[in-house]
Order: structure tokens, then C-alpha cells, then sequence
């Protein structure tokens, strides 16, 4: 069985690390609970983006291009209202 020297990390490497991982150094050290949630679709959007992800790319160009104009028309729909409309 091999023996395993404790390494301290400089304070630089554990920025870069938690960087890297999206955690907090607090995380890192223990003086935090795990992030709950990350950014990106959950559920059945996620599935859908990850079963999208793993088409051939000329598949995906095809869904981009239905999706595309459906969302910049929700998008453009929503900044030009009112702000008093924008909730209802």
C-alpha cells in the first residue's frame, strides 16, 4: 500500500481549483453545503438538450432552426411591452 503525503494548496491553486469545479473555496474547505443547482434546463428540457447534443450536427441545425425564430419572437415579445404588461 502506498503512502500519501498531505499537499497544502497556495491560496491562487484553490481560487483556480473551485474555478474549475464552480464551487466556492468555502465548499472546498468544508465550510459550505453543496450547490443545489447549477444554470441550465432541468427535467425534460435537459433531456431533450442532452439527447439534441448527441445528434448529428446537420439534425441539430434543423432543430435550431425551428427553435430559433419561436424564441427570438418570445424574446423580442416580451422586452417591447410595457413594463406594467410584462407580468400578466
Amino acid at each position: 500500500m502506498a503512502e500519501h503525503d498531505s499537499v497544502a494548496l497556495r491560496p491562487d491553486q484553490l481560487v483556480t481549483l473551485a474555478n474549475t469545479l464552480g464551487v466556492t473555496t468555502d465548499y472546498l474547505v468544508g465550510r459550505a453545503t453543496p450547490p443545489t443547482r447549477g444554470m441550465g434546463p432541468v427535467g425534460k428540457a435537459k433531456r431533450l438538450f442532452d439527447s439534441l447534443s448527441k445528434l448529428p450536427r446537420h439534425q441539430q441545425e434543423k432543430i435550431f432552426a425551428i427553435l430559433e425564430p419561436f424564441i427570438m419572437h418570445h424574446v423580442n415579445e416580451n422586452t417591447l411591452r410595457p413594463v406594467h404588461e410584462a407580468g400578466g
